[in-house]
């Protein structure tokens, strides 16, 4: 396949800068700087805090999870502001280690 068609949206996709929108309403990040903005909204959302725990995180230690993981949801992420919540290191460390495999 060519580069060129793998850069073509798929069916009822909407590709816009920095983003995609699947027809099922969810988003994907495309570019760093989308995500690091959509990282940034969700920490500022969460008052800079753990969501599990509660301890305050500055934007460089807090960690993004997703509340519906990749293997959960299907084979794509979903990026949307909604799925996403600001963990800190250990809290986020036994989230992955309680998901069933």
């Amino acid at each position: 396949m060519s580069a060129a068609a793998l850069m073509l949206p798929k069916p009822g996709e909407r590709r816009l800068p920095g983003k995609i929108l699947l027809p099922d309403g969810r988003e994907i990040c495309r570019t760093g700087a989308t995500w690091k903005a959509r990282r940034r909204q969700a920490w500022e959302r969460d008052g800079h805090c753990c969501q599990d725990c509660g301890i305050g995180l500055s934007l460089e230690w807090a960690e993004i999870d997703h509340v519906m993981p990749r293997r959960m949801g299907g084979g794509w992420r979903d990026d949307r502001l909604e799925n996403l919540r600001t963990l800190c290191s250990p809290c986020h460390r036994r989230r992955h280690e309680a998901r069933p495999q």
